[in-house]
């Protein structure tokens, strides 16, 4: 089964587009692209394989009438922007006369592409292109047995290219009239000729994703080009005016401090910093910090009300002070496993007993391996799994400690397992309440499994949901508070530089939707 559109196409607003249509059942424009050759609409002498890529002269081939056309199923979109395809040479047959191009739905299918108006084409025999009434002309080398050769329509500059074996060969034709839809279409004359499409169903040979970036590239420096006479003071402003809105104050003051050096003057677009823009930043600062509860304190004193009516609000919070539970616990762990690591090398240089001592010893009644951890429990590059998280908070003691009680470095790994213990429990302590809380919730229901797996693996660090450790999602988080207590206190929930993005990617789709070349090229959003 074919894509929705070919991978080429993923970072463009052609993806975008189609993404909403099949999301949104939205069906203004048909979007689909070419997708096999039309058995319907194709000339008497050309056949097509039963996967509807492959094709056959089956023709005599003793005259020009004897060409053989065809077309695709489906027009190319001019929403797409670019658009390529490839053919790989079967057999060149008896003179191979095989040709690559596109064409309008009226074009005659008896005849050569490239021979009559609006049909283009790139010939083998010969390497000349012919476009419109048959004027050829000297383009690239010919092609043959085992050749792949593409074609490519770029929308943005209405000009069209050829490949061959994964080389570019230039452009090919410019000024192209595309005001009527155009297709794939491949030409073939003589006995034995046959070829096989790739419309994106299999990887190209032609490197198509960089040629698709250059030419977004390009566009976005034309665009920055035609437009540096717009005022720099008016952009410095929407980046400090966001700056200032989100609560990233030293940024801003930082950047400013930047302009005015660099403009030799000083240089003060925003205001003195608020009381009240203070207090947005210090409440991002502690959630930086990830200090919780601390968080949660200032805002009921400075926002009244504000958690009452935002409970998501608050149960994000409240969750991620888990996750903080979680982290602290880990690198506690990390901090005494490191030390008495060290401590314990230390101690083994002076005591013959110690030295070389294994980690892992010989249980000769049990006739098993037992880990000797240090301190427990440890993971270590040896055969053996360090115990979860939550089944070390149900361990109320350890055979290993029990054993070696009277060495010193053993009585030290028994206050540190008990104190690491203790910082897990308080975190299972903590999540039971979270549960019991919020569980009959089913809008905080995934959230709550999400975290509490964060106990299910001996390092959470690595585990599916290490994400949740992310010092990014503390920023998420201050960003989400942020927002609500700019609407608690009725101020303006966007930017001034959100606000002027939205509006240019609402202008971008509905241009791309319309076809403009360039708009389809570029994408707005962050896939």
């Amino acid at each position: 089964m074919i894509s929705k559109y070919p991978a080429y196409l993923k970072y463009t607003n052609y993806a975008q587009l189609v993404s909403e249509q099949y999301d949104q059942m939205m069906k203004e424009v048909d979007l689909r692209l070419p997708q096999f050759w039309n058995k319907h609409d194709k000339a008497r002498y050309i056949d097509v394989g039963m996967n509807g890529y492959d094709l056959y002269y089956s023709g005599p081939g003793k005259k020009e009438l004897d060409a053989a056309t065809i077309r695709t199923n489906f027009p190319i979109r001019p929403q797409c922007g670019i658009y390529y395809f490839e053919i790989k040479v079967t057999s060149k047959g008896e003179d191979g006369f095989i040709c690559i191009g596109f064409c309008r739905a009226g074009n005659k299918l008896e005849r050569l592409p490239g021979w009559d108006a609006h049909s283009y084409a790139y010939h083998a025999d010969d390497g000349h292109i012919f476009d419109q009434c048959g004027r050829g002309k000297s383009y690239g080398p010919t092609f043959t047995t085992g050749d792949v050769v593409g074609c490519g329509i770029d929308y943005a500059n209405q000009t069209a290219f050829f490949t061959k074996n994964g080389l570019f060969l230039g452009v090919a034709f410019k000024q192209v009239d595309l005001s009527e839809p155009i297709y794939p279409c491949v030409g073939l004359r003589t006995p034995g000729e046959k070829v096989s499409v790739n419309f994106g169903q299999e990887r190209f040979v032609f490197d198509i994703v960089q040629y698709v970036k250059e030419k977004k590239a390009q566009v976005i420096r034309d665009v920055v080009s035609k437009n540096n006479k717009v005022d720099q003071d008016n952009m410095d402003q929407l980046v400090l005016n966001y700056l200032v809105h989100h609560g990233y104050i030293e940024a801003a003051n930082a950047l400013q401090k930047n302009l005015s050096y660099i403009k030799r003057t000083p240089y003060s677009t925003f205001p003195a910093t608020s009381q009240y823009t203070q207090t947005r930043f210090n409440i991002r600062k502690l959630i930086i910090e990830g200090k919780i509860d601390e968080t949660i304190e200032q805002l009921h004193i400075v926002y009244p009300g504000l958690l009452d009516s935002r409970p998501d609000i608050l149960f994000a919070l409240k969750a991620q002070k888990f996750v903080e539970l979680i982290r602290h616990s880990i690198q506690h762990h990390h901090h005494h496993h490191n030390h008495h690591y060290n401590h314990f090398h230390e101690e083994a240089k002076g005591n013959d007993h110690l030295q070389n001592q294994p980690l892992y010893e010989e249980d000769n009644t049990e006739h098993h391996t037992t880990a000797i951890q240090h301190p427990p429990p440890v993971s270590v590059p040896a055969p053996g799994r360090r115990l979860s998280w939550a089944a070390i908070a149900a361990s109320p003691t350890h055979p290993t400690f029990e054993r070696r009680s009277s060495n010193a470095s053993s009585i030290h790994s028994l206050d540190y397992f008990d104190e690491e213990h203790g910082y897990i429990r308080k975190a299972m302590n903590y999540g039971q309440k979270l549960q019991e809380e919020y569980n009959s919730n089913s809008s905080y229901r995934a959230s709550l499994t999400e975290i509490s797996s964060l106990l299910a693996y001996p390092n959470p660090t690595t585990s599916p949901s290490a994400h949740l450790l992310n010092k990014s999602a503390r920023d998420s988080l201050a960003s989400d508070v942020n927002a609500a207590i700019q609407m608690y206190q009725h101020e303006q929930q966007e930017s001034s530089l959100e606000r002027v993005f939205k509006q240019v990617t609402v202008t971008l789709q509905q241009l791309a939707l319309t076809g403009h070349g360039q708009a389809t090229l570029v994408q707005t959003d962050s896939a």
